[in-house]
């Protein structure tokens, strides 16, 4: 959602690397690249849940850093662990439909489940483009932490009731 506002953003930053204009779209793949190494293990020590609420109360927080940043490297810093953050959702998913779906269920839910990475960077980067250029770039994280804040408090039910 952010890249429209990369070149903004480096305007800003005063960023004249071409490497580092990239690395500010390109990092938060580092960070999902990474994530998993330490999240997927974690999940089955502490439970999947702990690893979805923690890291999406990180996520948030990260959001907020990068909103609010004041120079390149804060803002990569924040992207790089926003990156990592997210990445659990993915990294944990597949364990949570095995957990929860009788075999027979789980390729239909995997398909369901597969859809949000294939359809956010398509959606994202379009939206991004309109509110950068009606908001600026920062707004593009602003909208992302208030469709976080509407989406968490809808989950918090489902995952406080017990498991089968």
């Amino acid at each position: 959602m952010f890249a429209p506002g990369e070149l903004k953003l480096a305007a800003e930053f005063g960023i004249t690397s071409s490497f580092v204009q990239a690395l500010t779209v390109t990092i938060p793949s580092l960070g999902a690249s990474m994530g998993p190494l330490l999240l997927a293990p974690l999940s089955e020590v502490v439970g999947r849940v702990h690893i979805y609420w923690t890291s999406a109360i990180l996520y948030m927080g990260c959001t907020v850093g990068c909103a609010l940043s004041t120079n390149a490297a804060m803002f990569l810093v924040f992207r790089f662990f926003c990156g990592a953050c997210a990445a659990s959702f993915m990294t944990v998913g597949g364990g949570t439909i095995a957990d929860l779906l009788p075999k027979e269920e789980r390729g239909g839910a995997t398909a369901m489940f597969s859809a949000g990475p294939l359809i956010g960077p398509v959606i994202g980067p379009i939206v991004g483009g309109f509110v950068t250029q009606a908001l600026g770039w920062r707004w593009t994280f602003y909208l992302v932490l208030i469709l976080v804040n509407i989406a968490l408090p809808l989950f918090l039910p489902l995952s406080l009731t017990p498991s089968r």
